[in-house]
């Protein structure tokens, strides 16, 4: 029987899938560009870090078609990017904002130059020139946050003695605070700053702390700081010392990798910082920098300046217990009430009682004990905030009358 032949087989084609490259959006470019109007120099420097990282995704789509490269020869488009990465290592390489800044406008120019095909492109210039045109308002602004809050950050930042520094031993490979290196005082020291080196303000809505190891600063923004100030002046600043310690020793033992592209936390770093810190603020503590008191009890009252000058003319004969928190409240008009056995109900009752002759404010003062324009002022802006009465003083006599009455 003859044998049949085999047909050849056809050889099997694999179709590979070359990968599309997409264009990239021009709107989140210029969305970040837009950022670099700020007053804040961190956030100048985050929109033009956003801005590099958008030219990376889209060099892939320039290198992916030849009708997408820019009318240049190939020396000259290796040059620019050449001139490009070296204004990023530059800028990588510095701790200085205005240095950190140029680098990276150069190097956006030269992307732009590589990337000129790309439909929509928003420039640099434009932006960099409406900034400019708002750079004193922008400034102005930044001053007076720095000076409104300067007491609190600078009362933490000469409390824990920013930057801190903090030695290496090169034979125990330990990290030591500058303090406490007894056991290694023959080896060989290396001293460090720390990355954070000073405290500042800016407006920045979406985070309350950040920390910008890069250009040596902790940020804070204007709520953050505001209750940084509001915790000092309730509880004192030897608590806050102590809750801003953590943080910055944290921000502060920060390290970076690969020249700048990223950081990490360095924990052997950390606690040399930490104990650098504790020693710094007991020296601050027995220094005459340190305020007499370091901390304020809860429900502490506050004399105003007025009432510490005024404190010795107190008459004897005051009255030394005050109402409780649980007094009760009593209704003297509509919308209107007094706390039983307060300096305000007293005031109110020899008023009511004179009448249209008034009290003089020496009888007040006798019978109160305390100072007699103040408190009768207080209660006159109480009573005409809740519309009820006024209280009108004509030659030494208080006179309580009905609104906008004589």
């Amino acid at each position: 029987m003859p044998r049949r032949s085999r047909k050849p087989r056809k050889p099997r084609v694999i179709k590979v899938k070359v990968a599309v490259v997409k264009r990239p959006d021009v709107r989140i470019l210029a969305k970040v560009l837009q950022g670099y109007i700020s007053s804040s120099e961190t956030d100048r420097l985050a929109a033009l870090v956003n801005a590099v990282l958008w030219y990376d995704e889209a060099l892939l789509w320039v290198m992916a078609d030849r009708t997408h490269l820019p009318s240049l020869q190939p020396d000259e488009f290796r040059k620019a990017i050449d001139v490009a990465d070296k204004c990023r290592k530059r800028a990588l390489g510095t701790t200085f904002p205005a240095e950190k800044d140029t680098a990276l406008r150069m190097a956006l120019e030269r992307y732009q130059i590589v990337c000129e095909k790309i439909p929509g492109l928003p420039l640099m210039a434009p932006i960099f020139e409406a900034y400019q045109k708002q750079e004193q308002d922008l400034a102005a602004q930044q001053a007076a946050l720095e000076t409104r809050f300067a007491e609190g950050l600078n009362l933490i930042k000469s409390s824990l003695g920013l930057p801190l520094q903090i030695g290496f031993c090169e034979q125990c490979k330990i990290w030591l605070a500058k303090g406490s290196l007894n056991g290694c005082g023959e080896h060989s020291v290396r001293f460090e700053e720390s990355v954070i080196r000073d405290l500042k303000v800016e407006d920045d809505r979406q985070r309350p702390r950040k920390a910008c190891p890069d250009v040596g600063l902790s940020v804070y923004n204007i709520s953050s700081a505001k209750e940084l100030v509001q915790s000092i002046r309730s509880e004192g600043c030897l608590p806050v010392i102590f809750r801003e310690l953590n943080i910055l020793t944290r921000h502060a033992a920060y390290e970076t990798l690969d020249q700048g592209a990223s950081w990490f936390l360095n924990r052997d770093k950390l606690n040399a910082l930490r104990e650098q810190a504790l020693l710094n603020l007991v020296e601050w503590v027995k220094s005459d920098a340190a305020p007499n008191r370091l901390v304020r009890r809860k429900g502490l009252q506050i004399a105003t300046p007025l009432e510490q000058q005024t404190q010795g003319t107190i008459s004897s004969t005051a009255p030394t217990k005050t109402a409780s928190p649980s007094a009760k409240r009593i209704a003297v008009q509509k919308g209107f009430t007094l706390k039983h056995g307060t300096v305000r109900e007293t005031i109110y009752n020899l008023l009511t009682s004179a009448g249209a002759t008034g009290v003089p404010l020496t009888e007040i003062e006798k019978v109160v004990g305390k100072p007699n324009l103040i408190q009768v002022r207080n209660l006159a802006n109480r009573a005409r905030a809740c519309n009820a009465f006024d209280i009108v003083v004509n030659n030494g006599v208080a006179i309580l009358t009905s609104l906008g009455g004589a």
